[in-house]
């Protein structure tokens, strides 16, 4: 779902766009009281720890923390919102690589298929990315938020 109509009803929101403010501060306010935040994209940026920081925080666990919102509900976060599956975690899922791999092999397709490219490290084409992400959410029925770049 968007998130302005995830955030009042899940109870675990898992992020993992490399994109910034996935996760708001409108959208933790709405969440449920108790829910768990977590970041396995590719940057510490999707979900807004400056607003949770600026909360009264407490230690509940390992790499898990609890934020007292104005209003009283509490939020967990997940290794300060940084990328849990290397925080956290002992690698990547099977899911996780089959999408690696299916980028990797898109970008050499890409060289292949242009000849006239610099030598150089080159960043994978946004296009390449964003064909691979869709793909991989349409095959799972999931719909999202969609940016202007996308």
């Amino acid at each position: 779902l968007p998130m302005n109509s995830a955030a009042c009803i899940g109870d675990v929101f898992i992020t993992c766009t490399g994109m910034k403010n996935v996760i708001s501060k409108d959208h933790l306010n709405s969440m449920k009281n108790g829910s768990v935040v977590c970041n396995a994209g590719h940057f510490d940026v999707e979900i807004d720890t400056d607003y949770l920081q600026s909360c009264t925080a407490s230690r509940v666990g390992p790499d898990l923390d609890e934020f007292l919102l104005p209003g009283g509900k509490t939020l967990l976060l997940v290794s300060k919102g940084r990328v849990a599956n290397l925080v956290s975690a002992q690698g990547h899922p099977p899911e996780i690589m089959d999408q690696s791999f299916c980028n990797q092999l898109a970008s050499i397709l890409y060289i292949v298929n242009n000849p006239g490219l610099p030598p150089a490290v080159l960043p994978v084409p946004d296009m390449t990315n964003t064909e691979i992400a869709m793909a991989v959410l349409s095959a799972s029925g999931i719909a999202i938020d969609k940016q202007d770049h996308i």
